[in-house]
């Protein structure tokens, strides 16, 4: 089992490894509280899915699925809770539905997928490449319903249910209304050496865009209407350290974990950096993040993919249940 370092830890943290983990690098991660059932789903470079429920730190598996000769790359749950669909390294989207662990195609993209969600009031999913296609599916007809692009390279996208961002290699985060899909705005980012976008979260909050952005170089940026900050918060002096996952806890507390072992937290309506951060240690390497709970965090640690498929760091993959004093944060 992986050390966990207690410096600069909250004091009352606690935390547990799940029953099942995956023999690779956890790609991606999202929970849902599904009519009082907490579930955490979790992808990963080996091809499986993983479900579980969380009950306080305790995960336990109740869904395993198998992909072959393909990572599980990104995933969302409908609105109940009841359905993934997943997108593969091979661009390929599916729906698994948990109950009775069916699989069944939805769509196909050329190039890899960085990011898939779902609209219910739509009842659509939708999906970005990085060849700058993002595709509309009817989820129950399995039909496409539009192909938009954006411009640039797509590196990553979240979705809250209308609104889709997109962030680019030119520095750039595209917003589409899934409602109006024909216009896209855009926020230049104020950081140009920031590096490639990684991961992006949403802080749903109305008629105001909130959003926090992970990159390669180390820095974190929160976008708060057109305005926006840049924490340099996986740094270390020269030294840059990917942020590979961003999360929104139920209370619009933002996180972010990177390859430096540390989870940092931030505050949306003061645009500000906690002052406390969680420390893994310097060996650690975060791939994934997911807020289960207020108070309680799912993340995943294993080799550093921000360097490459290839670059084996050799450390074991694990999913973590953590559970905070939210205060501790603050």
């Amino acid at each position: 089992m992986i050390a966990h370092a207690a410096t600069g830890a909250p004091s009352q943290a606690t935390f547990a490894v799940a029953d099942v983990n995956p023999k690779d690098t956890v790609s991606c991660m999202q929970a849902i509280d599904a009519k009082g059932r907490k579930l955490l789903a979790a992808g990963s470079w080996d091809g499986s899915l993983n479900v579980y429920e969380v009950n306080e730190i305790k995960a336990t598996n109740i869904v395993s699925h198998a992909e072959s000769n393909v990572a599980i790359m990104r995933l969302c749950f409908n609105e109940t809770g009841e359905i993934i669909y997943f997108a593969t390294s091979s661009g390929e989207i599916r729906s698994l539905t948990i109950s009775s662990k069916q699989v069944v195609p939805l769509g196909n993209h050329k190039e890899r997928v960085v990011g898939i969600g779902y609209y219910a009031a739509q009842k659509v999913v939708v999906a970005c490449s990085a060849d700058g296609c993002l595709q509309i599916w009817n989820a129950t007809s399995k039909q496409s319903k539009k192909e938009i692009k954006i411009q640039g390279k797509p590196t990553a996208m979240a979705s809250y249910e209308n609104s889709v961002f997109v962030a680019t290699d030119k520095q750039k985060i595209f917003k589409v209304d899934l409602n109006k899909p024909d216009t896209q705005e855009h926020i230049d980012s104020k950081e140009k050496r920031q590096g490639l976008y990684t991961c992006l979260a949403i802080n749903p909050q109305p008629g105001n865009i909130q959003v926090l952005a992970g990159s390669t170089y180390g820095a974190v940026e929160m976008i708060v209407g057109h305005n926006s900050k840049i924490f340099e918060a996986h740094r270390n002096g020269n030294q840059a350290f990917a942020v590979n996952a961003v999360a929104i806890t139920q209370r619009g507390f933002g996180i972010s974990g990177g390859t430096d072992g540390k989870l940092c937290f931030y505050v949306f309506n003061s645009v500000a950096k906690t002052n406390n951060n969680i420390d893994l240690g310097k060996d650690v390497h975060v791939t994934a993040l997911a807020s289960i709970a207020d108070g309680i965090v799912a993340y995943a640690v294993g080799n550093d993919w921000s360097k490459g498929a290839m670059d084996k760091t050799q450390q074991e993959t694990q999913i973590i249940i953590r559970k905070y004093a939210a205060k501790e944060i603050m």
